[in-house]
């Protein structure tokens, strides 16, 4: 056995020489219907089945004329393989020419970016029919975990909208589709979590529920994620006075756990953003925003008083 091992440890080869394997090492010349990328230059063609050799049949979808056109690293597809939905027509659009080309919304699901897309729509409405029937058993965990996954996809989305030409368009219009479920129920999560944190916090503030250690670390991080929510929600000018109200106490709780509580004067010593400092920019900026809509609404309450007053 210990020279079995060594011999496979000392062997030069990129993979080791297993019957059931058929991947790409030195054996795909040996596979005629591997069209995986060739690893090296010196591997040569591969063989062509004897299907290959027969003239191709005339097939709906358009496939490139010449090898220059298929993507780079990959031999020509073979004929005799069933072409899938997407190249059947299912995913091709007509082009100014009178031909068929690629339709990026109809993409075959290997497509990694498209699934990342389909599994946010998925989750959105999932997530959506979890909230107006709460009442399913771990419903609350559900929805937990759907909303931090479907925020993880939508940043992928988001970058894929930088693309340009057709892709960049699609990733864009499927982000606005994205946002537009989001958008329906976003400001209930926000509100119902936002004000159960804050509730939880001032008991603890108050002396009513014991503090546990790293109660202050806790309540941070749960701030700290409706802070990402209402970045995606147009930021603290797009909130109601109420919810700006309900931010600014969940953060003054943070500050004032912290002297109860040295879980995050523990965690600053290695921390290059110090979570002390975090939240109190996030209770300033809270504050000011506040002070700012409160005159806002004060000088429109005057103007409409002076107008509605009679004229001498």
């Amino acid at each position: 056995m210990l020279k079995a091992v060594s011999a496979l440890l000392t062997d030069s080869r990129e993979f080791i020489n297993c019957g059931g394997y058929a991947g790409p090492d030195r054996r795909r010349n040996d596979l005629p219907n591997y069209q995986g990328p060739r690893r090296r230059a010196t591997d040569g063609t591969a063989p062509r089945p004897a299907a290959e050799t027969a003239p191709p049949k005339p097939s709906a979808a358009a496939r490139p004329e010449n090898a220059a056109e298929a993507p780079s690293g990959a031999t020509a597809e073979t004929p005799s393989r069933p072409p899938s939905k997407a190249t059947a027509g299912i995913g091709m659009a007509a082009t100014s020419g009178g031909g068929r080309g690629p339709d990026i919304e109809h993409l075959p699901p290997s497509n990694r970016r498209v699934q990342v897309v389909q599994e946010a729509l998925r989750i959105s409405q999932e997530l959506q029919a979890l909230l107006h029937d709460p009442a399913e058993e771990n419903a609350k965990a559900k929805i937990s975990d759907h909303f931090n996954r479907l925020m993880n996809l939508m940043g992928l989305v988001h970058g894929y909208c930088r693309e340009e030409g057709e892709a960049g368009s699609f990733f864009k219009k499927k982000y606005a589709e994205i946002m537009r479920t989001v958008s329906k129920f976003s400001l209930g999560i926000l509100a119902s979590g936002l004000e159960r944190t804050v509730q939880e916090s001032s008991r603890i503030v108050d002396g009513t529920t014991p503090a546990a250690l790293g109660a202050s670390s806790k309540i941070f991080y749960k701030m700290s994620e409706f802070d990402t929510l209402i970045t995606m929600l147009g930021g603290y000018p797009s909130l109601s006075l109420d919810l700006l109200e309900m931010i600014k106490t969940g953060w003054q709780n943070v500050l004032s756990l912290t002297a109860r509580d040295n879980t995050l004067s523990e965690l600053e010593k290695d921390d290059a953003a110090p979570l002390k400092l975090v939240a109190a920019k996030r209770l300033n900026d809270a504050d000011v925003i506040l002070q700012e809509r409160r005159a806002a609404d004060s000088q429109e309450a005057a103007f409409q008083r002076l107008n509605q007053s009679p004229t001498a």
